[in-house]
This record gives C-alpha cells, sequence and structure tokens, in this order.
C-alpha cells in the first residue's frame, strides 16, 4: 500500500503528457488520411477502368 501514491501519481502525470500530445495529433492524422483517401480513389478509378473495358 506504501507505493499507491506513487503509482497514481505517474499515472496522472503520464495522462496529462497524453492529453498535451493529442493537440499534435491533427497536424499527422490529417494529412495521412488525405493520403489514404487519394489512394483510394486512385485505386478505385484503375478499377472501374479495368472493368469498363472487360465488359465491352
Amino acid at each position: 500500500m506504501l507505493c499507491y501514491p506513487y503509482t497514481s501519481y505517474f499515472i496522472r502525470c503520464y495522462a496529462i503528457g497524453l492529453g498535451a500530445m493529442t493537440g499534435y495529433l491533427d497536424y499527422a492524422l490529417i494529412p495521412v488520411l488525405a493520403v489514404f483517401l487519394g489512394l483510394t480513389f486512385y485505386a478505385y478509378s484503375k478499377y472501374e477502368k479495368s472493368h469498363k473495358n472487360k465488359e465491352m
């Protein structure tokens, strides 16, 4: 039971540190989202073109 206050202190400091970093996640995750959406649309357009040629 002696280590409980120290454990609680470290957990709170860890949570505060993570909370401070979540604001910076937008700068990394939004461009990554844009890249993957672009890649998805590019792949879908190539898929559509290849299947239109096969139907004819």
